[in-house]
């Protein structure tokens, strides 16, 4: 089992209205497997994928836009769908910061569809470069459950996304991506242990566990590495983007603070 990796410290968080440096170009948060942009559900009460990130980095001054994306389909399709929605923003160039399936979706662009003539910088929080056992183990559970995908399919569910982040698929789209175009690369992972999991992630990061090591309840910090590793949040996956399902006692991710602090390193870069 892989030793654990130290985690990142966590910033100090500056005051919402404090102002950031500004990145040279805009960036474009990109939601994950099941994500979305917003979510309103009365009049006074909404929620976001990026729960909070958009609304307080364009409050420090920072071009930022959340963009959607079709929530279960296949890695090309989404793909296509964020080269779509980037157009129409009108940017020249970007900065996309992607968490989880999204990074995937990013790189694909990027190496397949032309993405590197529009990206600047590509950062992926708890993407599952290499695939995840979860996905692996999940895939094995529907298809004795309900005779495969095919069913999924017959039901109009579009599922592709699942087995598309299986090890195997992932290790093809690698082998597929190889000496194509790139983009530069920054990656962050996440793990916490067992008992600053999540309850709804706790099967999963035990199962994740056993056969990939440290991880954040979905994807291992191994997975995670691509490009220049930048370091490991002490967060599960729903925390890494404002989701908090934090036993009592146990202390939160400042998941603000890592954004603003994202975005600082993003301008100090140059990008």
């Amino acid at each position: 089992m892989p030793a654990a990796e130290p985690l990142a410290p966590s910033a100090a968080a500056p005051p919402p209205s404090a102002p950031l440096p500004a990145p040279r170009h805009p960036v474009v948060l990109v939601h994950g497997l099941l994500g979305f942009v917003r979510r309103t559900v009365t009049r006074l009460l909404s929620f976001a994928y990026f729960e909070g990130v958009e609304d307080d980095l364009a409050s420090a001054g920072v071009p930022v836009r959340c963009v959607a994306l079709p929530a279960t389909a296949a890695v090309a399709d989404r793909a296509r769908a964020l080269a779509e929605a980037v157009e129409r923003l009108g940017a020249e160039r970007v900065n996309v910061v992607a968490h989880s399936m999204g990074g995937l979706d990013a790189r694909w662009w990027v190496g397949r569809l032309g993405g590197h003539r529009r990206v600047a910088s590509l950062t992926t929080i708890a993407t599952p470069h290499h695939g995840t056992y979860v996905a692996d183990w999940g895939g094995l559970r529907v298809g004795r459950a309900l005779s495969g995908w095919r069913r999924l399919a017959e039901l109009g569910v579009d599922a592709r996304a699942f087995p598309d982040l299986t090890r195997a698929a992932c290790a093809e789209r690698n082998a597929a991506l190889l000496g194509g175009p790139e983009v530069p690369t920054f990656s962050w992972g996440g793990a916490r242990p067992w008992w600053g999991i999540a309850v709804p992630l706790q099967v999963a990061f035990r199962v994740l566990q056993r056969v990939e090591g440290p991880n954040d309840g979905l994807v291992s910090v191994a997975s995670a590495r691509y490009g220049t590793y930048l370091g490991t949040l002490e967060a599960d996956h729903f925390a890494e983007t404002g989701w908090h399902w934090t036993p009592p006692g146990i202390a939160r991710f400042d998941h603000l603070a890592f954004y603003r602090g994202l975005v600082r390193d993003l301008a100090a870069r140059g990008y």
